[in-house]
């Protein structure tokens, strides 16, 4: 659900600086959704002159109190500079987020993409700081940065550990007001920003989102990508961007958030003092303000009969369709909850009517969501879908036959009051983590106020039925849509096909939801982390946090992708699971978790399938009972084995659409060539045929045993209630069954270790209509069960792809400009791991990026670190270690991970002091040991 308690959607454009999970790198499964973008940090000393852009301030000048809302303290400075403050001392963390009030939508077609240009500059010095200096030093202390640009804001954010918040504060002040956009490393960072335009340019969802927003805004801000074209980008000059800059960058636009391990009169006295002083520092502004005007926006046409528009793209294999319609703006709070609330019920979870209808009852999506997009001037109602081509004009009247229905229907009692358990759920769980809470409080404040933050909850608690109807008719109307379709090329349908659809206004009932029968039952505060091995044989391991409301369960069973006779069976099996079981239909099971708020979701890990869930306090036990029914008497099927197939079968091929993932499947491929480590993308698809119900029957009772088990559960919960609860719901069991397991699947969990590689490899595919080229390489690395190659390893891994400090950013992006998407992978994984360098740079390029990346692995082997240089290097894995842990999921997650894995959950305890232990000659040893391995380069590029 995008509601305006966290709205992603769109041309809201991320960095690049974790690429992956920390301590657990993901080689396939990117995101698809959402285009990511970069902001990047300079490489030489600055030169140019400051861009100053505000007057000086008095040291006499008090802020003044505005408001407190829900423990946010809201200042307003004497430069208009808003600040908010939420004390959270559970954790020592602390995140630092400033919001500037201009984006895209700010832009004229001679500057489309500055907003998102000086995101990239920003960070390529100061008056203070040299270029990449404030990099290497927050990254120095394990803080965690980013920044992103959308159509109405930019903001800029720094997650540290408790004792560098003041020097964080510093250096971000610093950087929003004493930016110097040196020539040299603008023209260099043009080629990043080009790049990263390519990578958007490669991603079919990105396309489909651009040319909607440009079909529903014509000229409006809002019709421009955020990203620009590549071609002003390699023009657009510098007292350009700097009159920009010296427009918008001033304290008054600025809304400046501090959330975490603080008091109040301490945050603001600093936040305060470290501001003005930038401010005061100078009061000429270099930059002439006068060539940059802000452009007045149009009103917002009224769409008045459908829009159509069809994209082709030879080099995809599946169809992306979206269907949307104006909505109310940010200031019309009442109508925005009740639409949020609308949204969710026709398109989040698998008990809505979208997905019940699209996907459960015709089959004719992979994929299907709806939400309400909340913008400054004007929101966004949409519908979007995956699907096959052939399947599309289908889908296109599904969406139209759901929308009709729910206008003459309306929305029910059930679903709203499901819509309400999940906004209060979302609200709940927004609490845990420093950086969630601030990014929620910034979006707010910065389109509307701070009470559509604090109220938001119970605002949507509080709508009527009739709020939600009436918000659903004003705003939809199938005859006003706008649709964009993305297909692969000569692809038989076109615009007048789907418009006719569009207007043929059809409607159909829809089934009544089911009624829930859940009831809570209350979990008791408990002491700090314990571990027991229960009567059923399952490992269970609690950790206690009785100041939350929720509790997070990740349970692991043992085995995974390594135990895999037929590649895809586990996710085969995972995907059963969630369609029900012989007492809950598929659509009983989403309702009861969709109406609690509930979260569940089943994942194929290396090592494990692992079941992720979360609940609000009063809900676990429910949440466990669900568990238990899901996991001792799933259905299976052979009707959903058919589905589940043929779905699988279209979710792989949409993930060979993206090259930035299909290039990382082809390298775990590549590297496992008859391990099993190695089973995704076209491995997977060329066995689907081979997985039949006694395969994946016998895969269930053999590995999904609770013997076979550890459960993690973390939150406000009794580890004595816990323990019983499991005990009761999940019996010893399988032992009977396992006598008619087949011989191939008697075996404990694979100990089979992946067999050497016998020559270093050049993997090369060339693809029509791609803009970018994606090279990997990778070498068999040490297990997690070798702990001092281990750490080395991580240590490593940091040192060369993590963050923008890093030896691959620095020296082959920032440098050299020669790519945008920078990073080095090395999984925690049992039988043997991969150390995998990856990049995405333009195609001319490749040549060079082939040569830095060898260059970059052999300096570690052959160039020794001194203590000092290593010890930077820990101090920024393992401050990014403790921002890790932030949530009751991230905590239970790495607890059970660890003893899934063989080395015991204490190893998340122990773990900084095993990486303190690494000296300069085992990290230089361990990557010499490394190169005499043979390697594995992929390259995805341009035909």
């Amino acid at each position: 659900m995008a509601n305006r308690l966290l709205n992603r959607f769109g041309s809201f454009s991320r960095s690049q600086r974790n690429l992956t999970a920390f301590g657990l790198s993901v080689l396939v499964g990117f995101s698809t959704t959402v285009p990511l973008t970069s902001m990047a940090c300079a490489t030489s000393h600055p030169t140019s002159h400051p861009i100053n852009n505000t007057p000086a301030i008095t040291s006499e000048a008090s802020p003044t109190l505005i408001e407190v809302r829900s423990g946010i303290h809201h200042y307003r400075l004497p430069s208009g500079q808003n600040v908010y403050i939420k004390p959270d001392v559970s954790q020592p963390i602390i995140t630092l987020d400033t919001w500037v009030t201009t984006g895209s939508a700010n832009e004229t077609e001679s500057t489309n993409g500055v907003s998102h240009f000086l995101e990239h500059l920003l960070f390529k010095g100061t008056n203070k700081l040299a270029v990449g200096e404030m990099d290497a030093q927050l990254e120095g202390m394990g803080a965690q940065f980013n920044a992103a640009t959308s159509l109405d804001f930019t903001h800029y954010y720094i997650k540290t550990p408790t004792p560098g918040f003041e020097k964080a504060l510093a250096m971000h002040a610093n950087m929003l007001l004493q930016a110097r956009l040196p020539q040299p490393e603008l023209d260099r960072e043009r080629k990043v920003v080009q790049e990263e335009i390519n990578r958007s340019q490669d991603n079919p969802s990105s396309q489909l989102f651009r040319a909607l927003q440009k079909a529903v805004f014509p000229g409006h801000g809002y019709a421009y990508d955020t990203l620009g074209p590549k071609n002003l980008i390699d023009s657009v000059p510098r007292d350009t961007i700097g009159a920009y800059y010296a427009t918008w960058y001033q304290p008054k636009h600025f809304h400046t958030i501090v959330v975490g391990d603080v008091t109040v009169a301490d945050a603001l006295a600093k936040v305060t003092q470290t501001f003005q002083a930038e401010a005061a520092k100078n009061t000429s502004v270099a930059m002439d303000t006068k060539r940059y005007s802000v452009p007045t926006q149009p009103v917002i046409a009224a769409i008045t009969q459908p829009k159509v528009v069809i994209l082709e793209d030879e080099s995809i294999q599946q169809a992306y369709v979206a269907m949307a319609f104006l909505a109310p703006n940010a200031s019309q709070t009442q109508q925005v909850m009740a639409l949020d609330a609308a949204m969710n019920a026709l398109g989040s979870g698998r008990s809505s009517r979208l997905y019940q209808q699209l996907k459960e009852s015709q089959n004719v999506v992979q994929s299907v969501s709806a939400s309400n997009w909340t913008q400054q001037q004007s929101g966004l109602v949409f519908v979007s879908a995956e699907t096959r081509p052939d399947q599309l004009t289908d889908a296109v009247n599904g969406m139209v036959n759901v929308l009709n229905d729910a206008l003459s229907k309306g929305i029910t009692e059930d679903e709203l009051a499901k819509a309400k358990t999940q906004a209060i759920k979302s609200y709940a769980f927004l609490q845990e983590s420093t950086e969630d809470v601030a990014e929620t409080i910034g979006y707010n404040v910065t389109i509307g106020q701070l009470k559509d933050y604090t109220e938001y909850a119970a605002g949507v608690q509080a709508l009527k039925l009739d709020d939600v109807n009436t918000a659903l008719r004003q705003s939809i109307h199938p005859k006003q849509a706008v649709i964009v379709a993305l297909m692969p090329k000569e692809t038989a349908i076109t615009a007048d096909t789907l418009e006719a659809v569009v207007s043929s206004n059809v409607s159909f009932n829809t089934n009544e939801a089911l009624v829930n029968q859940a009831k809570p039952l209350d979990a008791v505060a408990a002491p700090a982390v314990t571990s027991q091995q229960l009567a059923n044989g399952m490992t269970l391991i609690t950790k206690a946090r009785p100041n939350t409301e929720t509790v997070a369960i990740q349970w692991f069973f043992k085995g995974g992708k390594s135990t895999e006779q037929v590649p895809g069976t586990a996710i085969t099996l995972a995907r059963l699971l969630m369609k029900g079981t012989h007492l809950r239909a598929q659509s009983t099971l989403a309702h009861e978790l969709d109406a609690r708020g509930l979260s569940l979701s089943i994942g194929v890990e290396d090592d494990a399938v692992v079941v992720s869930a979360s609940a609000l306090k009063e809900d676990a036990g429910e949440l466990l009972w669900i568990l238990s029914d899901m996991l001792t008497h799933p259905r299976l099927s052979e009707e959903d084995l058919t589905r589940v197939k043929s779905d699988l079968k279209d979710e792989l091929a949409a993930q060979a659409d993206e090259p930035a993932s299909l290039v990382l499947q082809q390298t775990v491929q590549a590297l496992y060539p008859n391990h099993p480590y190695g089973n995704a993308g076209e491995r997977i698809a060329t066995h689907l045929p081979m997985i039949t119900s006694n395969r994946v029957m016998d895969y269930f009772h053999q590995y999904f045993r609770p013997a076979n088990s550890v459960v993690s559960v973390v939150g406000n919960v009794d580890s004595a209630w816990v323990a019983r609860t499991l005990d009761q719901a999940f019996p010893a069991r399988h032992n009977v069954a396992l006598l008619a397991v087949s011989p191939l699947f008697r075996d404990t969990v694979n100990k089979r270790k992946p067999s050497k590689l016998a020559t270093t490899q050049v993997l090369r595919e060339e693809r029509p209509k791609q803009s970018a080229t994606w090279i990997t390489q990778g070498w068999l690395a040490p297990s997690i069960a070798s702990p001092q190659q281990f750490a080395a390893l991580k240590l490593g891994n940091t040192l060369l792809g993590s963050g923008l400090s890093s030896r691959l950013f620095v020296n082959l992006r920032e440098k050299q400009g020669l790519a945008y998407v920078t990073d080095s992978q090395y999984p925690s994984n049992k039988l043997g791991s991969r150390f995998v360098l990856y990049m995405g740079t333009d195609p001319k390029n490749e040549t060079q990026v082939l040569k830095g990346l060898q260059q970059e692995i052999n300096r570690l082997a052959s160039e020794r670190l001194t203590e000092a240089e290593l010890d930077t290097v820990k101090q920024k894995y393992l401050g990014q270690f403790a921002l890790s842990h932030d949530t009751n999921a991230h905590q239970a997650y790495y607890l059970g991970f660890y003893e899934s894995l063989g080395v015991g959950y204490g190893l998340d305890a122990t773990l900084p002091e095993l990486i303190h232990s690494v000296t300069p000659e085992q990290l230089q040893h361990t990557f010499q040991q490394l190169l005499l391995t043979p390697s594995i380069t992929v390259i995805v590029a341009p035909r």
